[in-house]
């Protein structure tokens, strides 16, 4: 029996321009906010909705799409959709049934919104989940989008995305060309500190090395420099080469990695550990990747 394969077909990160309108959001929104806020026992900071870029998702999904062509959406059997910080003052009550009309998709849409900035992350884990779990749907696809207005509570000073912007990855259950993944999970924190009963990372990646006959000096290791994936393991668990993505705090991290890669992988061979921690906890996510296949 042959084993499924997913693909990584495609990927794409189109930030948008930064702006700063200052403007006051309506007061339906304004209204939601502050409810919310004082039904976890604190106050909403008014002036916190009129700072950062002030982008619904609907603008940042259309921009995204208007950039990249609508053919990116060609054929898809289901797509979700994914966002880390909230929207601003919006039009939809949700952004997967705007899209639906909006681009007139046949397929089912899903939201994996879950555990902070590691939420795009975890909806590439869901979503191959779902395409190797059924066996009708063969092309599907993610997308993620962000802005930089983020709520805050009085005297809060929660981490949020400095710019604001969208990305898309597009999986495939068939062979053919791009970056096969090998294999993906979510690591809860008690996974990442190494306490779990289940073991940590390096245990994590000594099995899937083993699993898939990965060499030590044959893996690149992909992270932030400031996580604590990095901090705590990396002397004992990387045995190749490191790479580091930007530091700011970003749900898109996934999408701009996965674009510079299929970008510069062109003739690569060669294994890609990719680890995406959550910058509020310690969860994580950790996706294996091999380069050069083709078939």
């Amino acid at each position: 029996m042959t084993t499924p394969t997913l693909r990584v077909r495609a990927a794409h990160h189109e930030p948008l321009p930064e702006r700063a309108l200052g403007q006051r959001p309506r007061d339906r929104f304004f209204q939601y906010q502050d409810d919310l806020h004082r039904s976890n026992g604190v106050e909403l900071d008014a002036e916190s909705l009129r700072h950062g870029d002030q982008y619904t998702f609907a603008t940042v999904a259309d921009t995204l799409i208007d950039r990249i062509g609508l053919a990116a959406l060609d054929g898809l059997d289901v797509l979700a959709t994914t966002n880390w910080t909230p929207e601003w003052d919006p039009d939809y009550s949700a952004i997967g049934p705007y899209l639906t009309d909006r681009w007139e998709l046949g397929c089912p849409v899903f939201d994996v919104v879950d555990r902070g900035s590691i939420g795009p992350s975890l909806g590439l884990v869901v979503l191959g989940g779902y395409l190797l779990g059924d066996t009708s749907a063969t092309e599907g696809a993610l997308l993620g989008v962000e802005q930089s207005t983020v709520p805050q509570a009085v005297g809060a000073h929660l981490p949020g995305p400095t710019r604001s912007g969208a990305g898309l990855i597009r999986l495939s259950r068939t062979d053919g060309p791009g970056p096969r993944i090998l294999a993906m999970t979510g690591l809860t924190e008690d996974q990442v500190l190494g306490v779990a009963p289940s073991g940590g990372p390096l245990r994590l990646v000594r099995e899937w090395c083993e699993r898939f006959e990965v060499l030590g000096d044959g893996l690149t290791v992909v992270l932030r420099r400031d996580s604590y994936l990095h901090r705590r393991w990396s002397g004992e668990l990387w045995g190749g080469r490191l790479r580091f993505v930007a530091p700011q705090p970003s749900g898109l991290t996934v999408f701009s990695w996965l674009s510079e890669l299929l970008a510069d992988s062109a003739g690569h061979d060669g294994h890609v550990l990719y680890l995406d921690e959550d910058v509020e906890s310690l969860s994580a996510v950790a996706v294996l990747l091999k380069l050069g296949e083709q078939r």
